[in-house]
């Protein structure tokens, strides 16, 4: 280093510390590291405090039984589901009479093993000519006498066939004539009758071709002096064919000419 000349030199002057202070004036800044650490807690500010543990939950999946089906697609069609069609009820039907005179019992025949409560009987002059209506023939009702047979008020019962005709273009809005009636037929349930025995026949006149008949069952129960003490009138419900080519069984009645 260059001095002007008349600038007079200044001399470096060391002062040495001593070693006792030094190392003490050195502890002491540790101790107020030391001790600002523990205050200021740095540690705090990098990892937040743990969570309070709590049992650990394992979500299960629910178990579900394998189909044994394949599943069913979007594009499958609906089924389609009918209606079985109606079967006839061979069973027998019970119908009461009022004030305890009994009750009329019907089966689909008379000894009730299963048919037609009505035959149309149908015949043909010849080959060449359609088979026509020539008589209905009806099976019996059964009869079950109640208390008023016992209190004497019940002397007798009668069951006779009216027959009904109309025309196929006005049957579903024209009213039922009465064309024919057959003669009574009677039990005397005093004298121990049980019941009817035997069909009645109704005869049926020649009609045109789209004239149409059934039949309905007229139960009278009478007292000793033979007057009606009760009248029940029963549609014949089930049809069937005779003297011509076999036909099912239906409801309605009898064509004039099949």
């Amino acid at each position: 280093m260059a001095f002007l000349g008349d600038e007079p030199e200044h001399e470096l002057i060391v002062e040495r510390v001593p070693g006792g202070r030094r190392a003490a004036l050195i502890a002491g800044v540790v101790a107020v590291l030391i001790v600002g650490m523990l205050v200021w807690k740095p540690w705090d500010t990098v990892a937040p405090a743990a969570a309070p543990s709590l049992p650990a939950v394992v979500a299960r999946a629910p178990t579900v039984a394998p189909s044994t089906s394949p599943a069913p697609t979007a594009s499958a069609p609906a089924p389609v589901v009918v209606a079985p069609a109606p079967q006839i009820a061979q069973q027998p039907q019970t119908f009461q009479a009022p004030g305890n005179l009994g009750s009329v019992v019907f089966y689909a025949n008379s000894d009730g093993t299963g048919g037609p409560g009505a035959w149309c009987i149908y015949k043909a002059g010849s080959r060449a000519t359609r088979t026509s209506l020539v008589a209905i023939v009806v099976e019996p009702p059964v009869i079950r006498p109640g208390a008023a047979l016992r209190e004497g008020q019940l002397h007798s019962v009668s069951w006779h066939v009216e027959l009904q005709s109309n025309t196929q273009d006005r049957i579903f809005y024209a009213d039922w004539q009465r064309s024919a009636r057959s003669a009574p037929s009677a039990i005397d349930l005093v004298r121990g009758d049980v019941g009817f025995v035997k069909p009645i026949s109704v005869t049926v006149s020649a009609a045109s071709t789209i004239s149409v008949y059934r039949t309905s069952v007229v139960v009278e129960w009478l007292d000793r002096h033979g007057k009606p003490l009760a009248r029940q009138d029963f549609l014949t419900p089930i049809y069937g064919t005779l003297g011509s080519e076999p036909t099912p069984a239906g409801s309605g009645g009898c064509a004039a000419v099949i």
